[in-house]
């Protein structure tokens, strides 16, 4: 017998009820008709609808032909009666450590998914992003038993844990196909062609890449392919290796342009080092555009204040947060979701650091 839900939270009540016929199998490929389902619920066809349109976020149903509800998945049992309905954080910063972007990005995840009956539980440690973070991983995913992980910051070490533990998570950043680990990321790779083709339409050919602290593929890969398309002779590409520290980010910088065959232009994977950058080349005699010509893979709100306004790349953060909770959404009910990439593309803001080289 299919149960009649008590009047307040109506439409969760609803959403609910329906969860657990589809967990018990109730149905096999569809849900029954809308005037069905209302006579046996006892409610209105418009309550009824925003149940089933919960249903459809979730990702347990979607509409086939005509207004049929076809069903695409079933709830996994701690979904139902509110076992768990809890969506772990994990952050490899402490809270005062945190950006912009990232605190931006878990007040998104509460607000899209308390309606849904989940709560968010933050954990924020530098432990998490150390080079050997499993005894810290272990203890917060055994002190918070979480329907799914969302991961902030983490290294690489970090996603090969959690893929051997088969836990279910998705990751906020970048991560390699081996760790098959849905992710929401932005698409680096593509933003590193465009750069090149803009310096490249510039006439410069000298052109120079720093990735940041640690070396990475997708970026480096898209460097090299902007200029393989652009097909432009002469081209010397100058990769600036990654730098633990300050001093050694200044020294590999002072190497590459105190040598006669100095880059011309510059590529610059992490808004902070900019500033670090353009600081140094003051003191080193170059100055931008007229000398070097630079453009920021990222942004962040410091760099609005800059002067020269540096060339960047900028996303909208609603769109990333928005996909990034839908994701978790489906994770958290259907227990796994297909580890694939979901890349956002940024656009270019045009700024005031690039300029065609001098002769």
């Amino acid at each position: 017998m299919i149960e009649v839900p008590q009047r307040p939270s109506l439409v969760e009540q609803v959403a609910g009820i329906l969860r657990r016929g589809l967990h018990r199998g109730d149905w096999v490929d569809h849900l029954p008709g809308e005037l069905l389902l209302t006579q046996q619920l006892k409610v209105s066809r418009p309550t009824l609808r925003a149940a089933l349109e919960i249903l459809q976020r979730e990702g347990l149903i979607a509409v086939s032909q005509g207004l049929r509800r076809k069903i695409i998945a079933r709830p996994k049992r701690t979904a139902l009666h509110g076992d768990t309905k809890t969506v772990g954080v994990l952050a490899g910063l402490p809270f005062h450590a945190l950006s912009s972007f990232s605190l931006y990005v878990i007040n998104s995840l509460q607000e899209h998914l308390l309606p849904h009956g989940y709560r968010i539980q933050v954990f924020a440690d530098p432990r998490l992003a150390s080079a050997r973070p499993e005894r810290a991983l272990e203890h917060f995913t055994r002190q918070a038993r979480s329907d799914c992980w969302v991961l902030i910051g983490l290294t690489p070490s970090a996603l090969e844990w959690f893929t051997r533990q088969e836990v279910p998570v998705v990751h906020a950043g970048s991560c390699e196909e081996r760790f098959a680990v849905p992710c929401v990321e932005v698409d680096i790779r593509a933003v590193a062609r465009h750069a090149v083709g803009v310096l490249l339409r510039h006439g410069h050919k000298r052109i120079g890449l720093l990735p940041g602290e640690w070396s990475f593929p997708p970026l480096e890969a898209g460097f090299r392919e902007g200029l393989a398309i652009a097909r432009v002779k002469n081209v010397q590409p100058v990769i600036i290796r990654p730098s633990g520290t300050r001093k050694q980010l200044q020294a590999n910088l002072e190497t590459a342009f105190r040598s006669p065959a100095r880059p011309t232009a510059l590529l610059v994977a992490r808004p902070k080092h900019v500033l670090t950058i353009m600081t140094q080349f003051g003191q080193l005699g170059l100055r931008f555009p007229r000398d070097v010509s630079l453009i920021s893979m990222a942004h962040q709100p410091f760099l609005d204040d800059v002067t020269p306004a540096v060339a960047h790349y900028t996303f909208r953060w609603a769109i990333y947060a928005k996909r990034l909770s839908h994701l978790t959404l489906q994770l958290a009910v259907r227990g796994a979701i297909p580890p694939r990439q979901h890349l956002i593309m940024p656009e270019f803001v045009e700024g005031e650091t690039v300029a065609r080289p001098r002769e």
